[in-house]
């Protein structure tokens, strides 16, 4: 049995602001995608996925923020963990608002 549990596992899009303006997000789509948030003992991880650049990234969430997991052994536990439920796959984009996208 795994010492991780699934706190939310619903996918859904991160409104992330760039701190450079000049680089307006203008993807049709939604760049950033949160896959699930993930428990273990008293700490919270984040899994979410860079659309745009197709990369999956595992972060701790501490004191509000996202920080990367030093711990080697426990980030690739993390990784199997969240290949195995699924959380890792291919989807689809979602789409912002046509108000949002590209012209």
């Amino acid at each position: 049995m795994s010492e991780f549990y699934i706190k939310d596992e619903k996918r859904y899009p991160l409104n992330v602001k760039s701190a450079d303006s000049a680089k307006a997000d203008l993807l049709p789509y939604f760049r950033w995608e949160h896959r699930a948030t993930l428990g273990y003992s008293t700490r919270e991880f984040m899994v979410f996925t860079d659309t745009f650049q197709q990369k999956v990234y595992i972060e701790e969430i501490v004191g509000g923020h996202l920080e990367v997991v030093n711990d080697d052994n426990l980030h690739k536990s993390l990784v199997q963990y969240s290949a195995e439920k699924g959380f890792l796959g291919v989807f689809q984009p979602i789409l912002k608002p046509e108000t949002q996208r590209m012209t």
